[in-house]
């Protein structure tokens, strides 16, 4: 799940850069080559695949439960560089799209 997670984080974030370390201990660099000002640990698989599921509903979850950890800049940091990126790369509308029809099945109908 680290690949997919990577290759999402590299479509997001074009402008600053982030380090993140996965489960298994192999580090990346995302970004435009700047020096990163974030940098996070992943704890596990499962919040890998949690994070590139659905990023905005599962990222304060899995830090608050300490299964991401910031170990350069603070959550904030984070997640105004994820802000920047998203409103300029336009990624996650297709993601959105699949995720409002589950939601959309999931709801007991009247």
């Amino acid at each position: 799940m680290s690949a997919l997670l990577q290759a999402f984080l590299q479509k997001l974030v074009k402008s600053g850069a982030l380090e993140v370390e996965f489960s298994d201990g192999r580090r990346c660099v995302v970004g435009d080559g700047s020096p990163a000002t974030c940098a996070m640990i992943i704890a596990d698989r499962g919040a890998e695949s949690a994070l590139a599921l659905d990023p905005e509903m599962t990222l304060g979850d899995l830090y608050m439960n300490g299964r991401i950890e910031m170990i350069r800049g603070e959550i904030y940091d984070l997640l105004a560089l994820a802000a920047m990126n998203k409103r300029s790369c336009g990624c996650g509308k297709a993601r959105d799209k699949v995720l409002a029809r589950r939601r959309n099945r999931c709801r007991p109908q009247c």
